[in-house]
Order: C-alpha cells, then sequence, then structure tokens
C-alpha cells in the first residue's frame, strides 16, 4: 500500500492526537459512558504512535550509519 509522503510523515503526530483526543473525551462528554474504553485506547494510540516515532528514528539513523560506511 502506497501512502503520499506528507501523510506518511504525520502519522506518528496522528496516532498521538488520537490518542490525546481518546484520553480527553471522558471528561469533555458527561454523557460519555465507555470511559475505560476511551482512556486504554488513548494510551494504546499514544504508545503506537511513540513506537512508529521511535521506530522511524532508528531506521533513518541506521541508513545514514550504513551509507557512509559504504563510501570509506
Amino acid at each position: 500500500m502506497w501512502i503520499p509522503r506528507p501523510l506518511y510523515e504525520a502519522l506518528p503526530y496522528l496516532w498521538v492526537l488520537a490518542g490525546v483526543g481518546l484520553l480527553a473525551a471522558p471528561f469533555l462528554l458527561d454523557e460519555f459512558d465507555w470511559h475505560g474504553i476511551a482512556l486504554a485506547g488513548g494510551v494504546v494510540c499514544i504508545l503506537v504512535g511513540c513506537v512508529f516515532w521511535m521506530h522511524r528514528r532508528e531506521f533513518r539513523a541506521r541508513q545514514v550509519e550504513y551509507g557512509k560506511s559504504l563510501e570509506d
């Protein structure tokens, strides 16, 4: 599956934003009955966003390191 580059670059931030929204939903909406599910989903979304961000950062660092070793 191909994803446009701007969307691909924004994915970790979108996951974290969705997580923050889910964490805030029970506090902002009084009629919201599924507080536990929203809080758990928010934590999961934030963790997924952080994992994507760290994985991408590590991959890019390794690519730079690998490219330098080939040039030497």
